[in-house]
């Protein structure tokens, strides 16, 4: 038993990187367990096998850096606020709402995005309820799902989760209120209800691209 392992351990010694030492040769076997081999041909078990190199893995996903994004900005035309917005993911669309003054189409075209400026300003709460009185004026099963107070360069801001029905169709919203001496800004994404899990996280970045001039 004892030879079978020693011819094993040899084995093994021959496809490692051994560390030499004075009185023989450290090798480590697959379990972990230090060996020393002597120059007589005899071998012996380290009392305290060498710390094992771990091998480091990356669980990070290949992502391309965020300098490699290509980004459009897109400036309002009071030069009151501006959208920074990536774009592999969004083009620019000729707006069906003659309020925007911006609209974009998702790389597949099955999410949108547009942003309606006022030089009107309004408290927060009225704007909320304008918002919503509006969309119940055109779509049906209008339902607030959720509501994050947020601010966005200084200013008051809400973010809206909202969910709809559009010719029996189920629609969510996800979208930023702005409100500020300089007016007010409803910056609005909208895609299918059972899209909206795929598109949050770029809808999200795509609102936190704006900004507003202090």
């Amino acid at each position: 038993m004892k030879k079978n392992l020693l011819l094993f351990i040899i084995t093994l010694f021959s496809i490692i990187t051994p560390l030499h030492a004075e009185d023989g040769t450290y090798a480590t076997t697959e379990d972990g367990q230090g060996v020393i081999l002597y120059s007589n041909g005899t071998w012996a078990f380290k009392s305290t096998p060498p710390p094992s190199k771990s091998k480091k893995t990356s669980t990070l996903k290949d992502k391309t850096s965020e300098a490699d994004i290509p980004k459009v900005a897109f400036r309002g035309k009071k030069g009151i606020y501006k959208i920074v917005y990536n774009a592999n993911l969004w083009k620019k669309k000729q707006s069906a709402n003659e309020d925007a003054e911006i609209q974009l189409e998702y790389k597949d075209g099955s999410g949108y995005a547009m942003l309606i400026f006022d030089r009107t300003p309004v408290p927060l709460d009225k704007l909320k309820q304008q918002a919503i009185k509006n969309m119940n004026s055109v779509v049906s099963q209008v339902e607030i799902i959720s509501e994050e107070k947020k601010q966005i360069n200084g200013y008051k801001a809400i973010q809206l989760k909202i969910d709809s029905t559009i010719e029996d169709t189920p629609f969510s919203y996800l979208n930023y209120y702005v409100t500020g001496d300089w007016g007010t800004i409803q910056f609005v994404t909208y895609t299918a209800a059972t899209l909206m899990p795929d598109y949050e996280e770029d809808f999200l970045d795509l609102l936190d691209g704006l900004s507003v001039k202090k």
